[in-house]
């Protein structure tokens, strides 16, 4: 019996225009009430996908920025966790030189030191509540604490930075994930929404055969590599598709699998 489904927001519950399709709308309505929880991954912060949680007639657990934050549909907080503020100033140094839009998560607030007029034109379209203020990296200490960063460019450039991090042994400190073709996303070291996934089925006291997840990026593949029930949606990377047990076009189609063995692993009353 599948106890849990997890989503992931961005391409796949959320379609272009940042809405939630009424299709799976439905097939989520449908799986709570059948009793299943029901959880949102995503890199993003709360305060970015409020506005989802606010369309949906249940409350949902939440794992946020990749895992940082993990709270269960009541509110209360199973795991939070920060950068070291001078490994961040560092990888950001490193990407001198590139063209890349830095966002920086101070616990739910996302700063920038510098919002172009194409970083504008992104962040009205992924409805991405932002802050310019150019002095933030200055100001990362034991005070002014980081908890995920992110670099929006294009993807060539993106893969040389990230192996560029890799030479010089950052990775002992953050993990990376390419969470889109255009974003790099800087997490503590050890987290991810496989983390949060583990966390909250701990909270639960759920099994991880217990379990459902779906999403398209690489940093869902934590969550597909600890659950035996896993779906990709079919327009993401291969290298992403290999990594999940099932493929789909859409959550209503994983919500429909899932149903349908719920369903069949009922007992049977004589």
């Amino acid at each position: 019996m599948i106890k849990l489904f997890v989503t992931d927001l961005d391409h796949t519950l959320l379609d272009d225009d940042k809405d939630i399709h009424p299709r799976d709308r439905a097939a989520i309505d449908r799986l709570i009430d059948s009793g299943t929880e029901f959880a949102i991954a995503t890199g993003r912060s709360e305060a970015e996908f409020q506005y989802i949680v606010d369309q949906l007639d249940h409350p949902c657990h939440r794992i946020s920025q990749n895992g940082v934050y993990v709270r269960t549909a009541q509110g209360d907080e199973l795991a939070s966790a920060i950068l070291p503020p001078l490994v961040t100033k560092q990888i950001i140094e490193e990407a001198t030189g590139y063209n890349f839009q830095l966002y920086i998560n101070v616990a739910e607030q996302t700063y920038t030191p510098y919002l172009s007029e194409e970083a504008k034109e992104y962040s009205s379209k992924m409805q991405l509540p932002v802050i310019e203020d150019r002095f933030i990296v200055e100001q990362l200490d034991e005070s002014v604490l980081p908890c995920k960063f992110c670099f929006i460019g294009e993807k060539e450039p993106l893969l040389r930075f990230m192996q560029q991090l890799d030479h010089k042994d950052y990775r002992q400190h953050v993990d990376l994930f390419l969470s889109s073709p255009y974003c790099v996303d800087v997490v503590p070291k050890g987290i991810s929404k496989g983390f949060g996934v583990q966390r909250l089925i701990d909270h639960l006291g759920i099994s991880l055969s217990e379990v459902a997840c779906v999403g398209d990026a690489y940093n869902d593949v934590p969550m597909f590599q600890i659950v035996s029930n896993s779906y990709a949606m079919r327009h993401a990377d291969p290298g992403v598709q290999k990594e999940a047990v099932h493929v789909v076009d859409s959550v209503a189609e994983a919500v429909k699998q899932v149903l349908h063995e719920n369903q069949a692993k009922k007992p049977t009353i004589m």
